[in-house]
């Protein structure tokens, strides 16, 4: 009878040992949820700084929405105001 694996260790450059949950569509890594969201938000960054999408004191609304693939024309659950420095 052949023993069932666990989930691999998380691929996150940080060198985590968390198991993964996550594959990441962008490049395939296997990450972890803590390791998916940091990731997921540098990608953001680097998005935002490279093709200059907001300038400095543009207020912006971020919101994390747990739609679950639902489109929702408004801002669900925690937001967050901020203003570009």
């Amino acid at each position: 009878m052949e023993k069932r694996r666990g989930p691999p260790p998380c691929q996150s450059k940080a060198g985590c040992s968390n198991p993964a949950k996550i594959r990441k569509a962008k490049d395939g890594a296997q990450l972890c949820g803590p390791c998916f969201s940091k990731s997921f938000e540098d990608d953001v960054h680097e998005t935002i700084i490279n093709n200059n999408l907001f300038k400095v004191c543009d207020v912006i609304l971020v919101s994390k929405n747990r739609s679950w693939g639902r489109e929702t024309p408004v801002a669900e659950g925690p937001t967050t105001k901020t203003t570009v420095t």
